[in-house]
């Protein structure tokens, strides 16, 4: 049994109706098994946290959600994943929020990355 399946045995045994509860634990496991460079579970869960946190009002928290898993779509080589993810994050950035200055910097440092992602794989097919 993997990362995976474990998290989620552990998730269901909890006992809580907070779904946003639900979305700062997955999105948190996932970063720590990022960080442990175990790159698959830490995209699943992640991906899972996006979806629940879909049922919530978290609002403007979920660009980070967005931010990791496009991240995370890069560490996987899976660079057209990634510009989605980026479109959709960047679309979520809100003018009005304190943190927009850094959040900005931070999607523009994932659209590098991406952009030299994509022109790598380009031309390994040409």
């Amino acid at each position: 049994m993997d990362n995976y399946d474990n998290f989620r045995k552990m998730v269901a045994n909890l006992s809580t109706n907070n779904l946003e509860n639900y979305v700062e634990l997955f999105f948190e496991n996932a970063m720590k098994l990022a960080m442990n460079n175990d790159i698959d579970p830490a995209f699943k869960i992640a991906k899972d946290s996006l979806l629940i946190a879909s049922y919530t009002n978290i609002g403007y928290r979920v660009v980070y959600i967005i931010g990791a898993l496009c991240e995370l779509c890069c560490d996987k080589n899976e660079f057209e994943s990634a510009d989605q993810l980026f479109r959709c994050g960047i679309e979520y950035l809100d003018e009005n929020d304190n943190d927009y200055p850094d959040d900005v910097d931070r999607f523009l440092d994932l659209k590098i990355r991406i952009d030299n992602g994509l022109k790598k794989h380009v031309s390994l097919q040409n």
